[in-house]
């Protein structure tokens, strides 16, 4: 019987993407709100809440709620 291993990179330490997740995240976050990402935050081991937080930060928001 064979042995499957799955791998699930979560937070980006086993792999490297090149640049593609922080593309995609800039073109989700503009869909979104309707804004250009002005400054990509660290994505790397971090929850999307603390990442889209930290994103809406450069509009002068205070909470990520303000855009749900």
């Amino acid at each position: 019987m064979a042995t499957t291993l799955v791998l699930w990179d979560i937070d980006h330490t086993l792999i490297e993407t090149r640049g593609v997740g922080g593309q995609v995240y800039a073109e989700a976050f503009a869909k979104a709100t309707g804004r250009a990402l002005e400054k990509m935050p660290e994505l790397a081991g971090r929850t999307e809440p603390v990442i889209f937080r930290e994103a809406t930060q450069g509009y002068g928001e205070t909470s990520s709620r303000t855009w749900y």
